[in-house]
């Protein structure tokens, strides 16, 4: 699960960067994510990000099931970040701990023989901060801390420090990226998020998918309710069932209630082919009922009567 850290900054200067694409993750700024990395030339990037000052550009590829993307496979806008860690693991694999620093967009891309080497334009993000928000800016942040905690009220698992972390952010884009790590969304529309460069217009995008999330959920709830109440219910009638059972079985009363029922099951078998579907339905309901009924009851004799009389017609 991604973390917040304080981000070194990126070096004046530096324009050329090893490139890795990425399958189906993107990494915004200021967060900090695992990756898990297998592929031949983005070890062979990680290598040389590591041999130098340990700045890579991360960047999604258009289809997660490319196994060699080409330039055209992946998107332009991606991420400059820093390898905070690396470490071998088995099958040839590596698993890195990255620190997404600053947005970059392609320039020009080429393969150096054994991995993608990138000429990035790194963006300078100008971020809106407190003072130089608007009434609209501030109720927009209000809106979508308040939107976290409805997550996780609903049952979202996010890491403590992390939803901390949200509430005491004010710059809009910040809390725009660091909110959009934590959305449940596709990586298409992670990387939508991460190309919109106007940090206002960001924090809305982040905003309408948070009410999407939180919408879904409700639903998810009021369903897990609905079938919750509907077992309960389920056991509340078999445990009076069993209940009524036992008490008939020691009144002596069970044995009789058991063959009058298995006499009106016998006859309304031999009747219905002849039944249209509603009758059946109602026979078969008022057959139950009697089962659950104690014999003696009023109701009892009434359902009996209208037994006898619609099975013997």
């Amino acid at each position: 699960m991604n973390e917040i850290f304080q981000a070194p900054q990126v070096p004046a200067g530096i324009t050329e960067y090893p490139l890795m694409p990425l399958r189906d993750i993107v990494i915004f700024p200021t967060v900090v994510q695992p990756l898990f990395v297998g592929r031949h030339f983005s070890i062979r990037a990680i290598e040389e990000a590591n041999k130098k000052n340990r700045l890579i550009f991360l960047v999604l590829q258009k289809d997660k099931d490319i196994e060699e993307p080409k330039e055209e496979d992946i998107y332009k806008v991606g991420v400059v970040a820093h390898i905070l860690r690396t470490v071998p693991i088995e099958d040839s694999r590596v698993k890195i701990l990255v620190q997404g620093l600053k947005r970059g967009i392609i320039k020009n891309l080429k393969w150096n023989g054994d991995f993608w080497v990138a000429e990035i334009d790194v963006i300078d993000d100008k971020d809106i901060p407190p003072e130089e928000q608007t009434l609209e800016d501030k109720a927009l942040v209000k809106a979508v801390k308040e939107s976290i905690d409805k997550l996780v009220s609903l049952g979202k698992q996010i890491i403590p420090d992390l939803v901390v972390l949200i509430k005491e952010i004010e710059e809009l884009g910040k809390l725009a990226d660091i909110v959009a790590s934590v959305l449940d969304i596709k990586s298409n529309q992670a990387q939508e998020i991460l190309e919109i460069l106007d940090p206002r217009e960001r924090l809305k995008k982040v905003h309408r998918l948070l009410q999407d999330e939180i919408g879904l959920m409700e639903v998810k709830q009021r369903i897990s309710e609905i079938a919750r109440e509907k077992m309960e219910k389920e056991q509340r009638e078999y445990f009076l069932r069993q209940q009524l059972k036992a008490i008939q079985e020691e009144l002596g009363e069970a044995g009789g209630i058991k063959a009058e029922i298995e006499e009106y099951n016998k006859k309304f078998e031999e009747i219905k082919p002849c039944l249209p579907e509603e009758g059946i339905k109602e026979i078969e309901k008022n057959i139950r009922r009697l089962e659950r009924l104690h014999p003696d009851s009023a109701e009892a004799g009434g359902i009996r009567t209208w037994l006898d009389w619609v099975l013997d017609l």
